[in-house]
């Protein structure tokens, strides 16, 4: 079972495990964020937001490319301050839903570790009555773990291999040439603003 099935799970009664988690209401929209160490199954976070009330379905995977700046990427690795990160995306969450109250459904899962290129790093997915309002809630929920979340990434490239130990980071990595863990470029950002709070269509 996927670490954020039963670790992260928000607004949502666990039809396999039978718990009930924080926030869960009659009527509220179900709701899963988390962070996972395990391959996203985007497939399945679809499913799991299919909505009767819905007629939008919109889903996002991010993936690891093959090259950054003209050069040749291996893999990412991805490392979290995974309490502040499982809080920040369960914030987001109650927020994009606060802005977007009429969604049905939103999935949000961020994976850690290594990350092979064509793999999925983050998954998102919204439910919602029309595909307008799904869109934008998509999309400010992806702009907003870029920015807030507490997760940082290694870009390995071809090349020479060396070791690095990074402080902060435990342990030591192997690395095909140099390498520098960050933030996301958005990390710094100032709160979004461009967003409507609904769709019309």
């Amino acid at each position: 079972m996927p670490d954020w099935e039963v670790d992260h799970c928000i607004l949502q009664t666990k039809a396999k495990d039978g718990m009930t988690h924080s926030g869960m209401s009659v009527g509220a929209p179900l709701v899963l964020t988390g962070l996972t160490h395990e391959p996203l199954n985007l497939q399945e976070l679809v499913d799991r937001c299919r909505h009767p009330g819905a007629g939008a379905v919109v889903s996002f995977l991010g993936t690891t490319r093959d090259n950054f700046n003209g050069r040749k990427v291996l893999y990412l690795d991805y490392s979290a301050a995974e309490a502040l990160a499982s809080k920040t995306l369960a914030d987001i969450a109650a927020e994009v839903l606060s802005k977007f109250p009429d969604l049905r459904a939103l999935a949000c899962v961020h994976r850690l570790g290594r990350v092979n290129v064509t793999e999925g790093s983050v998954a998102i997915v919204v439910a919602s009555p029309h595909r307008t309002l799904a869109w934008r809630a998509a999309e400010y929920t992806l702009e907003e773990v870029k920015r807030r979340t507490e997760i940082w990434k290694l870009e390995t490239f071809e090349g020479g291999s060396e070791e690095m130990v990074v402080e902060g980071i435990p342990g030591a990595i192997e690395q095909q040439a140099p390498a520098m863990w960050k933030q996301n470029e958005e990390f710094a950002r100032r709160p979004l603003s461009s967003f409507g709070s609904q769709g019309t269509s």
